[in-house]
């Protein structure tokens, strides 16, 4: 099959996959996780529906890439060779995210995943299960009593005012958290 370019020189299935990716995320900005239907993403995307599904096997697949694919460079795990540095950068990163309008997608993703079990396993698989194992190996290194307990208690801060409609926390408030959280990891 071959692929005939734009004029940017860029293959038209990549720029289709670039609009559609858009698409779905502006969606999810404007109105939420709900609003973006693959019809709605297809008519904004100016493509055809069999367009979207070579690529995305279910709404939610499409939802958590294109999420992923806008937001990616500002949730990378860091790796500064101390396992509390990385965890203080990871959470600050994690905040900056929510503070920003992008923070919104995921919390209409979180919001939507109580109801719809193809999202929620997306969600797990691409979001929650990656923070999971490298929270794990990170907070393993500083001993704590309990790892899961340890990780629910650090992220949990970040996602409870969002989930009641609160503001996000700020970053003198996540430092303040951050300080709180390794204080209570010491004998």
């Amino acid at each position: 099959m071959s692929m005939s370019t734009s004029s940017k020189g860029r293959p038209r299935k990549e720029e289709s996959r670039q609009q559609i990716l858009e698409a779905a995320f502006s969606l999810m900005l404007e109105s939420g996780y709900p609003a973006m239907s693959i019809e709605a993403v297809a008519r904004t995307a100016k493509v055809g529906k069999t367009t979207i599904y070579r690529w995305w096997r279910s709404r939610a697949h499409l939802a958590i890439d294109a999420f992923f694919e806008v937001t990616k460079h500002s949730i990378e795990f860091p790796d500064t060779g101390s396992a509390a540095e990385d965890i203080r950068v990871q959470v600050h990163r994690l905040a900056d995210l929510l503070r920003a309008e992008e923070g919104g997608v995921i919390l209409s993703l979180v919001m939507g995943s109580k109801f719809d079990p193809d999202l929620r396993k997306e969600l797990f698989e691409s979001w929650i299960k990656p923070r999971k194992i490298w929270g794990v190996q990170k907070l393993s290194q500083l001993n704590p009593p309990n790892v899961d307990v340890a990780l629910n208690s650090l992220y949990g801060p970040l996602y409870a005012p969002l989930l009641f409609g609160l503001a996000p926390l700020g970053r003198e408030e996540v430092d303040l958290h951050l300080d709180l959280f390794f204080r209570g990891l010491q004998p």
